[in-house]
C-alpha cells in the first residue's frame, strides 16, 4: 500500500469523521508503514487526528472492544480492580478469519442465526482480508455486565460456538464441503483440526475465543487492511450473502455505513436471555467455576416415576405453552423430567407435546440438539431453584399454592404432594 494512497483515503471527511466518532471512550492504536505501532495508550479526539496520523505514515487504525472512563490512564502496570474501575462497558465482538473467505462467510451466517433466534440483530463489517467481525454493543447489555468482562465475553463465545455448530455443518453440505480438498488448498496441517468428516468447527469458523481479554483490540471500522489494501466495510447484515470484496475498494466507497460499534437502538435486554443461558453452559461445563444456576445441595431423588399429577404448579404451567422464554422452560422442563425418573421416549413425546402449545414452536432442530446434550450426559442436574427469578417468575409460570410454602427447588414439590396423599 502506497502511503499517498493511504493519505488519500483517510482524508475523505466521511471516513476519518467515524473512525474518530467509534474511537471515542476507546484505546486506540495506530499502525505505521514497516509495522509499527503507536505508543499505548493512544486516543483519537478529533477526525482530524486521522488525517494527521496518515500523513505521518499510518496505515491502519485499532480500536478496543472495551470503553473507557479515560483511556490515558490504562497501563501495563494496571490492575484488574483500577480495570474495572476505569471501564464503562464493552462491545462483543467475534473474530472470523478462515484461510476461506467463503467459508468465513457461512460461519459467519451461522453465528447471526444463533442471535437472530435469541431477538438480537448483531452488527457486522468486512474484516479488510479474509473474514468478518460481528458486534453487538454494550447498548443491548445490562449495566452490570460492565463489570463482568471478560468472563461474560468468554462464555457467550463458548455458547455461540455450540450452538453455532449445527447450522454452520448443514451449511458445509449444502455445498459439498471436502475436508482434504480445504486441507490442500490453504496448506493446512490435518491435525489443526479435529479427525471428524466434516471438522471441529470452533477451529473452522475462526471464532476469537481470545477476543475475551482485556485491552484487546480490533481494526477499526473503514480502516485499510495492509495486506489486502481493502477497506475493513460495514454492511448490513441482510446483505451479507451478496458481499463481494470489490465494495471495499477505496475507491469504491462513497458513503459510510455507521452501524458498528455504534448504540443503534438497542435496549439493554437484548442480550439477558442468551446471557442466561450462556452462563448456564458454563456452569455445566466447568463446575469448579462459581455456580450460576444454583440449587438445593441435597435435592430430591425419586425410585420410580413421578405421575403428572404430582407435577408443581410452575412445571403445569410450562406445560400447557408459552409466548416467551420458551428455551429457559426446555431447560427447566429437561432437567426436571430426568429426575422425575421418566424415560427418554415419554420426555420427547412430552417435549413435543409442549411445544405444540408454545405460541410460536420452538425449532424441531434446537429441541433436539438440547435433548441430545442433556442424553450424553453422565449425570442429571436439578431445575434452577425457585429463588432465581429468572427462570420461573420472569416468564410467568411461578403461580405457587399452598404446597410451594418453603420450598426452594421443584423437584420437592412431588414429594410433599406425594406424602399429603400418602402415596
Amino acid at each position: 500500500m502506497r502511503q499517498s494512497e493511504a493519505i488519500k483515503y483517510y482524508s475523505k471527511s466521511e471516513i476519518k469523521a467515524f473512525i474518530a466518532k467509534v474511537s471515542q471512550d476507546r484505546e486506540v492504536a495506530v499502525q505505521f508503514q514497516g509495522g509499527h505501532y503507536s505508543k499505548r495508550p493512544q486516543i483519537i479526539q478529533f477526525p482530524s487526528d486521522i488525517s494527521s496520523f496518515a500523513k505521518e505514515g499510518a496505515t491502519s487504525f485499532h480500536i478496543s472492544q472495551e470503553r473507557w472512563q479515560d483511556a490515558m490512564k490504562l497501563s501495563p502496570e494496571i490492575t484488574p480492580q483500577e480495570m474495572n474501575n476505569l471501564r464503562i462497558g464493552w462491545d462483543f465482538i467475534i473474530d472470523i478469519d478462515c484461510p476461506d473467505f467463503k467459508i468465513s462467510t457461512l460461519a459467519a451466517e451461522s453465528v447471526l442465526e444463533v442471535l437472530k433466534e435469541y431477538g438480537v440483530i448483531a452488527q457486522i463489517k468486512f474484516s479488510g482480508n479474509k473474514g468478518w467481525h460481528i458486534c453487538v454493543p454494550f447498548e443491548a447489555f445490562p449495566e452490570s455486565a460492565a463489570k463482568e468482562f471478560p468472563e461474560l465475553s468468554d462464555a457467550l463465545m463458548y455458547y455461540i460456538i455450540k450452538e453455532s455448530k449445527n447450522i454452520f455443518e448443514r451449511k458445509l453440505r449444502e455445498i459439498n464441503f471436502d475436508l482434504k480438498d480445504f486441507l490442500k488448498k490453504h496448506n493446512q496441517k490435518r491435525e489443526l483440526y479435529s479427525k471428524q468428516d466434516i471438522t471441529d468447527v470452533p477451529k473452522l469458523l475462526g471464532l476469537d475465543i481470545q477476543l475475551a481479554s482485556p485491552r484487546h483490540l480490533i481494526r477499526a471500522p473503514y480502516s485499510l487492511h495492509e495486506k489486502s489494501g481493502l477497506a475493513s466495510v460495514v454492511i448490513n447484515s441482510k446483505d451479507l450473502k451478496n458481499f463481494k470484496k470489490e465494495q471495499a475498494k477505496p475507491e469504491n466507497i462513497t458513503k459510510v455505513n455507521e452501524n458498528f460499534m455504534t448504540p443503534g437502538n438497542y435496549s439493554g435486554t437484548e442480550m439477558s436471555l442468551i446471557i442466561t443461558e450462556a452462563k448456564d453452559l458454563r456452569f455445566r461445563k466447568k463446575k469448579s467455576e462459581k455456580v450460576s444456576v444454583p440449587t438445593d445441595r441435597k435435592f430430591v431423588e425419586f425410585k420410580d416415576r413421578v405421575p403428572e399429577e404430582f407435577f408443581p404448579p410452575c412445571i403445569k404451567n410450562i406445560l400447557k405453552g408459552l409466548a416467551d422464554g420458551k428455551k429457559r422452560a426446555l431447560f427447566i422442563l429437561l432437567n426436571f423430567l430426568q429426575k422425575a425418573k421418566w424415560t427418554w421416549p415419554e420426555i420427547e413425546a412430552k417435549i413435543t407435546e409442549w411445544n405444540s402449545r408454545n405460541a410460536e414452536a420452538l425449532k424441531t432442530g434446537y429441541i433436539q440438539s438440547q435433548i441430545n446434550w442433556h442424553k450424553a450426559q453422565t449425570k442429571t442436574s436439578p431445575p434452577p431453584n425457585c429463588s432465581l427469578e429468572q427462570y420461573y417468575k420472569d416468564i410467568g409460570v411461578c403461580v405457587p399454592d399452598e404446597l410451594c410454602k418453603g420450598i426452594r427447588n421443584p423437584l420437592s414439590y412431588p414429594k410433599r404432594k406425594r406424602r399429603r396423599n400418602g402415596k
